[in-house]
C-alpha cells in the first residue's frame, strides 16, 4: 500500500516559481516578466526602483553564486536596484539579497543624513 503523500499530484518547479513571481510582483506594485526563466535579457519582476530575480526551493538550502547575482545584476536597468529573492518554502521564509551599498543607502534615507 502506497502513502497518502504519494498519490497527491506534485505541484512543478515551473508552477511554484510562477506564483512566487505573481506573489512579489502584488506585493512590489510590479510587473512580472513574460518567459523570464527563458528570456536573457530581463529578471523575472520588475517596477521602476527594483529589478527582481525570484528564486524558489524545496530544500533546506540555496547555493548563491557571485555569477548569478551578478547576471542579475547585468539585466538591471539603470535607476534601478537588483535584487534576488529566495523564497524556502519548507519553512515559509523570503530572503532578500541586496549588494550593501544599496541597504546603507536605505538606512541613510530612512534616519536622514546625520
Amino acid at each position: 500500500m502506497r502513502p497518502k503523500w504519494m498519490n497527491k499530484p506534485r505541484e512543478t518547479t515551473v508552477s511554484r516559481s510562477r506564483k512566487q513571481e505573481k506573489r512579489l510582483a502584488e506585493q512590489l506594485k510590479a510587473k512580472e516578466t513574460i518567459a523570464s526563466g527563458a528570456a536573457f535579457a530581463e529578471n523575472d519582476v520588475e517596477n521602476e526602483m527594483v529589478s527582481v530575480e525570484a528564486k524558489t526551493t524545496s530544500k533546506k538550502s540555496y547555493t548563491l553564486k557571485a555569477d548569478t547575482f551578478l547576471k542579475c545584476k547585468k539585466r538591471t536597468k539603470l535607476g534601478q536596484v537588483p535584487a534576488m529573492i529566495v523564497y524556502f518554502e519548507e519553512f515559509d521564509l523570503e530572503l532578500t539579497v541586496l549588494e550593501t551599498k544599496h541597504v546603507r543607502e536605505f538606512f541613510r534615507q530612512s534616519i536622514g543624513d546625520k
